[in-house]
């Protein structure tokens, strides 16, 4: 898809997103595993982290492999 993934950022200035998402890997696992609550602010990072991944790399790829999305998360064939 011509994406050099460790290179995307989810807004300018933040750190890498695979990054990001791999912080939040971990907290998502300290939950799981160990019952450790989330802040606010951890949860609205993980939703901003989440979507960016979808746009930058899940959508990039689909429209690559001639497939879109539609609202609901319904993948077509274009």
């Amino acid at each position: 898809a011509g994406i050099e993934l460790k290179s995307l950022l989810r807004k300018p200035g933040s750190k890498p997103l695979l990054d990001e998402a791999s912080d939040l890997q971990d907290i998502r696992n300290r939950v799981v595993h160990q019952g450790q609550v989330v802040t606010p602010d951890q949860a609205e990072l993980a939703v901003e982290v989440t979507t960016q991944v979808f746009n930058q790399v899940v959508a990039e790829v689909l429209a690559n492999l001639g497939f879109t999305y539609k609202k609901g998360g319904i993948v077509v064939n274009e």
